[in-house]
């Protein structure tokens, strides 16, 4: 099958989209098929390894640069791209310009159009659009984004969490349950020297017990909740650390506040790191914190799991299906700062315990392995062609 995947989002945007479209092209390529990348230009590029990726120019939004809308200017040399590829299927990962471009093609061609919902944008809108009311923002997804969705073919949803606020919806297509996984191949543990890369560039990590947390930095994501819990931390773990891996729209907020706190020498950030490289990350750490309440997947936690690396995290939304709502591979914390540090210290100062945890990341990521989803989204494809 020849197979297009469309994004307003993809690298060097750090994100869960970029690493789901990643994940499910390599895993469609190594089984045969065709993946052709539609994506935006970024004004930080990267050298691509793929000559199936196209960049289109894009402007940002939301006054940063790693949101992006693909410019509607680029729709006649999207158009032309199409042509020449003649695709089967057209699976969009955004609901916004890209998606309005490659569905009015679909449509028109008779194409199947299959849509990944990767945000749940009732619990984000007010983030991202905070002057407009909460009935605004319910009326905004009513009229604009399950109108697009009932344009499609289909629609693909991460979660059974996702699902269920998508049928509260007047939703028309059929909505499956397909998963990224995570292809443990990609993500393996490995011994971290103590005078390694990793540690001559960011001097402030070395010989302490390092806090792990990856992904954007966006105001969603919580992060404010695990400067709060290292605080208290810090009093009985002084020589602990939070490296931050990533970039996004709320670093200086961030920063801003850590500085408040003034515990700035315990919080160390990378920037955007290339994604063959964060292995060196998740190996030299000992805890991996996700504060996050609004993941339909969280697939950061999964690398996390491959890399032995226990988790500690808020258990709402994909978090907790991931975890089995249980404390496996780590444990779970109500949104409360007081029992998410208890849980980091428990695995900090009983080493049974966190060997314990650590073993139990295996059942994690057999259970979500990208095996057990790649054939559904094939055996999709191949129904509704």
């Amino acid at each position: 099958m020849k197979i297009v995947f469309g994004s307003d989002q993809y690298w060097p945007s750090m994100s869960g989209v970029s690493v789901s479209i990643d994940i499910f092209k390599h895993e469609l390529e190594t089984k045969g098929h065709q993946v052709f990348l539609f994506v935006p230009k970024y004004k930080k590029q990267i050298i691509e390894e793929n000559n199936n990726i196209f960049r289109f120019k894009s402007k940002n939004i939301m006054f940063n640069d790693e949101n992006r809308l693909v410019l509607k200017s680029e729709t006649k040399k999207i158009y032309n791209s199409l042509d020449k590829i003649k695709p089967d299927i057209i699976h969009i990962h955004t609901e916004f310009s890209m998606f309005k471009i490659l569905s009015k093609y679909a449509l028109k061609r008779k194409i199947p159009l299959i849509i990944t919902i990767h945000t749940n944008w009732s619990d984000l809108i007010k983030d991202y659009i905070p002057f407009i009311t909460k009935k605004i923002g319910d009326f905004l997804i009513k009229n604009i984004l399950c109108k697009r969705y009932n344009q499609t073919t289909a629609i693909i949803v991460p979660s059974l969490q996702m699902k269920n606020i998508l049928l509260k919806q007047t939703i028309y297509p059929p909505i499956h349950i397909i998963s990224t996984g995570i292809d443990k191949k990609m993500i393996q543990p490995k011994k971290v020297k103590k005078n390694s890369l990793m540690i001559t560039q960011y001097p402030l990590l070395k010989n302490k017990t390092i806090l792990l947390y990856v992904g954007r930095i966006a105001k969603e994501k919580n992060i404010t909740f695990l400067i709060d819990s290292l605080v208290i931390l810090i009093e009985t773990n002084p020589n602990i650390v939070l490296l931050i891996v990533g970039d996004g729209p709320f670093k200086s907020e961030l920063e801003q506040y850590i500085s408040k706190k003034e515990i700035t020498q315990h919080v160390v950030f990378t920037g955007y790191i290339e994604r063959n490289k964060l292995i060196e990350f998740y190996s030299a750490s000992k805890v991996f914190v996700f504060a996050s309440k609004v993941e339909t997947q969280g697939m950061v936690i999964l690398e996390a799991m491959a890399s032995k690396l226990p988790v500690v995290a808020i258990g709402e939304m994909g978090t907790k299906e991931i975890m089995f709502n249980e404390n496996l591979g780590g444990f779970l914390s109500n949104d409360s700062v007081i029992e998410f540090s208890e849980k980091i210290n428990q695995l900090l100062n009983n080493n049974e315990l966190y060997l314990e945890k650590c073993k139990e990341t295996d059942s994690i990521v057999v259970k979500w392995s990208i095996d057990s989803f790649i054939f559904k989204l094939i055996d999709l494809y191949k129904s509704l062609i």
